[in-house]
């Protein structure tokens, strides 16, 4: 990973989740433009250049997939943030302590039936 990619993910790391996830995208974008750009070198470059713009495709589309996670990642955290703030302007503090506890139970419901099921395969 170069200086300027450590830099960046540095960066999102400080910031409000709505902003890091606008600076994802943008990045994502860039990188998109990149990939093009390196599959149009790779068709009239030489086998060694080819070799050389291979590699470099596919380190970017490696970032690519981490952005791709990490914007969803983001997209995911901001939704839940939503919801907790809607659930406490609505219905106030109790409810959301009432909707984290529901939240629990039901996970647990959940992984002991996946445990179930698994432990029957």
């Amino acid at each position: 990973m170069k200086d300027a990619d450590w830099l960046f993910w540095e960066r999102l790391e400080d910031m409000p989740a709505w902003e890091a996830e606008q600076e994802c995208v943008m990045r994502r974008e860039a990188l998109a433009v990149r990939i093009g750009e390196l599959i149009t070198a790779q068709k009239t470059a030489s086998k060694r250049e080819a070799a050389s713009l291979g590699a470099e495709l596919h380190h970017t589309s490696g970032q690519l997939a981490k952005l791709n996670e990490r914007i969803k990642y983001l997209r995911k955290l901001q939704t839940r943030m939503e919801w907790r703030e809607a659930v406490k302007v609505l219905f106030g503090e109790d409810a959301m302590t009432q909707c984290i506890v529901y939240i629990e139970q039901r996970w647990q419901e959940r992984h002991d039936v996946r445990r179930q099921w698994a432990a029957t395969k």
